[in-house]
């Protein structure tokens, strides 16, 4: 019966049952052999083996469906596309799957039983990983990035989760997947060196610029100090020239030079007053002048013009502006126009109240005119009262 039971399971995996009468040790350790379901020695009552066939048709049931959730288990590793390992508590490798032995070189039959270290790790990287696979251990692992080396010394990174499985709370193993990122990290890597060149061309151009930056403040002020010099010994000239208190003629045909001297003297800081025959729109536009007081001799009524007849109020508008006790110029641009709209004496006298005004103030005056509408006797008239500069030589200033 025992070499018929040996026949039975190995062709058909059935649950069997020894029924004997005969109990000896012998014969019971030769049926241990075939791994029966129960053992029952004869005379027997029908309920005990009624209970024996229904308890070994259940455990066969068991462990049929064990079978099958084993190898389905099995299958799923075997046929996993990540790499899987299977660790003991103590350590040692208990399963690997094909994948991993794929990804690594060595065959499950060199794997199985090894201990940490395991020889996919790397020198260099030694004891780091071993620090990581105790923290492991004790608490899992999730997304922890290792480099290790295939079988023929060939680096490569994974990614691996780390999960203690357990039976009725007691550890039974680990499991370990991997993820290859090694694609990844190469990319991160070349990242990181475009960065750091990116960065360092930024740095080696920022340094150019900060110094070019550097040559331009300097060029810069270099540029000031020497429009200040310029600056400064026009302004000497033109104090020479131009003296406070003090009137001039500034002989021209047409007042352009009169009109730029003004405007210098405006943008070095002097205050001004101009009262011309041109309207300011024209003299601002034409001339940049636009920090200075500008009167319009018209008979047109406005808040800033005065009729060239009311000589009172242009001698009050000379008057007020003298008065404010600041460095300023006057310029009397419309002498011509005076002249024909009151006569030479009425103009002479206003030109002579002006030149006392200033006289006893900041300021300087300055009348562009055309000699050649006076007689000779009326221009020695008021060359008594002003100085008389030929425009050619103010224009060397301009």
């Amino acid at each position: 019966g025992i070499d018929a039971s040996h026949e039975i399971k190995a062709k058909l995996d059935i649950p069997i049952i020894f029924s004997t009468a005969y109990s000896d040790v012998e014969l019971i350790d030769r049926a241990k052999s075939i791994e029966p379901y129960a053992y029952i020695v004869k005379p027997f009552q029908e309920s005990q083996l009624r209970a024996s066939i229904e308890m070994a048709m259940h455990k066969n049931q068991i462990e049929k469906e064990l079978k099958e959730s084993e190898e389905f288990s099995s299958s799923l590793l075997n046929n996993a596309p990540n790499p899987i390992i299977v660790i003991n508590p103590d350590s040692a490798v208990r399963y690997v799957n094909p994948a991993l032995e794929k990804l690594i070189g060595f065959s499950s039959a060199e794997l199985i039983g090894k201990k940490a270290p395991y020889p996919w790790w790397t020198e260099e990287t030694l004891e780091k990983t071993s620090r990581d696979l105790e923290e492991a251990m004790r608490k899992g692992a999730t997304g922890v990035e290792e480099r290790f080396q295939r079988k023929n010394g060939e680096r490569f990174w994974v990614e691996l989760t780390f999960t203690p499985v357990k039976n009725n709370g007691v550890l039974k193993y680990y499991l370990a997947n991997w993820v290859d990122v090694t694609e990844r990290k190469r990319a991160e890597e070349m990242l990181q060196r475009a960065h750091d060149e990116l960065e360092c061309r930024v740095k080696e151009r920022t340094a150019e610029l900060v110094k070019a930056n550097e040559q331009l403040k300097q060029e810069i002020r270099e540029r000031k100090h020497a429009e200040v010099r310029v600056k400064d010994l026009e302004l000497l000239v033109l104090h020479r020239l131009f003296k406070q208190g003090k009137g001039y003629l500034l002989v021209e045909e047409k007042p352009d030079t009169g009109f730029k001297l003004f405007s210098k003297l405006i943008k070095y800081g002097f205050k001004g007053l101009l009262i011309s025959r041109a309207h300011s729109s024209h003299i601002r536009s034409e001339y940049d002048i636009t920090d200075a007081q500008i009167i319009w001799l018209t008979h047109i009524k406005g808040e800033s013009n005065i009729v060239p007849t009311e000589i009172p109020r242009l001698n009050l508008a000379v008057l007020d502006f003298a008065e404010m006790g600041v460095e300023g110029v006057i310029m009397l641009e419309g002498l011509e126009y005076l002249i024909a709209q009151n006569g030479f004496e009425v103009a002479l006298r206003f030109v002579q109240a002006m030149v006392d005004i200033v006289t006893i103030s900041k300021c300087s005056l300055i009348m562009p005119f055309d000699a050649q509408i006076l007689s000779e006797i009326e221009f020695h008239q008021l060359e008594r009262e002003v100085n008389v500069i030929n425009a050619k030589e103010a224009k060397e200033l301009i």
